[in-house]
């Protein structure tokens, strides 16, 4: 997402009694393919653009559901750049021997 976005989706979060499992500056090209910037009278490409990953683990399917919606209504902006939301299925292995 856009960095200038995550602060109100940190404090989402902290409403909806959950905290993020990681925090991460990345660096994506997407459909903005970058921009140039001139440094000391020369142009250069940067090919990548600043965005923020935010991971967090939510068991209940209805409160991801919500939460879902919810960072939606906050992040977009209907132009390039607003992200994108992947949601995995995360398991716990059972030790062998073990019954769950």
């Amino acid at each position: 997402m856009r960095p200038e976005a995550v602060g109100e989706v940190l404090e989402l979060l902290d409403v909806s009694g959950l905290e993020p499992v990681s925090v991460s500056n990345v660096e994506g090209v997407g459909r903005q393919k970058g921009h140039t910037e001139i440094f000391r009278g020369r142009e250069y490409k940067i090919e990548t653009r600043p965005k923020v990953r935010i991971e967090v683990l939510v068991k209940d399917p209805e409160v991801r559901e919500g939460l879902l919606e919810k960072i939606r209504e906050v992040v977009y902006t209907g132009h390039v750049g607003d992200g994108k939301i992947f949601v995995f299925r995360v398991e716990s292995p059972t030790p062998a021997g073990l019954s769950t």
